[in-house]
């Protein structure tokens, strides 16, 4: 395995794209750690750990943690995957944008694209006012407010500021699909729920030594996680091999199998 590793650092090109999605990745984990103005921080964190809820966390997750801490990049990059569905089902649905899908070639491609970043901003905004609102009315069991400033200007400044993040957040994946490796959407996300794992791992151990989680219990969530990306993988992988059969082929050639791959979930995720 590490001699594969070694032979991979070797080709210049891909050590470039690496190092650059590892810059990129060290800017995204910065600006989740970046909160927005007028906010207290520690009451913030303090209220979601104790009333947050699942749905939460598990938003709360995709974002890296930045929901938590109401940090720039607070939405994350969802706003722009609910856009790339949204346009996804309109395609469907709309002739217009079908036949430039279809017909327009990249030209109708690049305008989807447009269209699909028009419309990013559009529910990041919606998103940044609803939650910059809801932030503004709570109140801690003391009674305190969660924000220091007048609840018009925190919801202005925090509902461009989120927004603008969003907007960046998207850009970046976008330099990571062209200069770096792989989806650079899908990156952003992976990145965010691995930078999860230590203090997950941490928390676990803890719990472990202080008796209060089973380890049959530890066992059995390690187990399904295996078995669940395990399970992903094949299906993801899996492929329908056609045989492709030539007329006029000579013996020599035939003697190699030719055949077109059909992917069993080709949409991916």
């Amino acid at each position: 395995m590490f001699d594969l590793i070694q032979k991979i650092l070797e080709i210049k090109e891909l050590r470039q794209r690496i190092a650059y999605t590892l810059i990129i990745f060290a800017v995204y984990r910065l600006g989740t750690h970046i909160p927005v103005p007028g906010v207290d921080t520690a009451a913030l964190f303090n209220y979601f750990n104790s009333s947050g809820g699942v749905l939460f966390n598990i938003y709360n997750l995709f974002s890296g943690g930045a929901l938590g801490r109401l940090s720039v990049f607070a939405l994350g990059i969802m706003p722009y995957i609910s856009a790339a569905i949204i346009m996804q089902l309109l395609t469907a649905v709309i002739p217009t944008l079908e036949k430039l899908q279809k017909e327009e070639g990249d030209y109708g491609r690049w305008k989807i694209s447009q269209y699909t970043r028009y419309l990013t901003i559009a529910i990041a905004g919606f998103q940044s006012f609803a939650l910059s609102v809801w932030i503004s009315n709570i109140r801690t069991e003391t009674g305190q407010a969660l924000i220091s400033e007048s609840a018009f200007l925190f919801i202005f400044m925090t509902t461009f500021i989120i927004t603008i993040g969003t907007v960046f957040l998207m850009w970046l994946g976008e330099k990571i699909t062209e200069f770096g490796i792989g989806n650079g959407i899908s990156m952003i996300i992976l990145a965010s729920i691995v930078a999860r794992i230590p203090n997950a791992v941490i928390s676990t151990y803890e719990q472990l030594r202080a008796g209060s989680l089973p380890v049959f219990k530890v066992a059995t969530a390690v187990l399904i996680i295996i078995i669940v990306v395990a399970g992903i993988i094949y299906i993801q992988e899996a492929e329908r091999r056609i045989p492709i059969q030539y007329a006029r082929r000579s013996s020599a050639i035939s003697a190699t199998a030719t055949y077109l791959p059909l992917k069993l979930n080709p949409s991916g995720v």
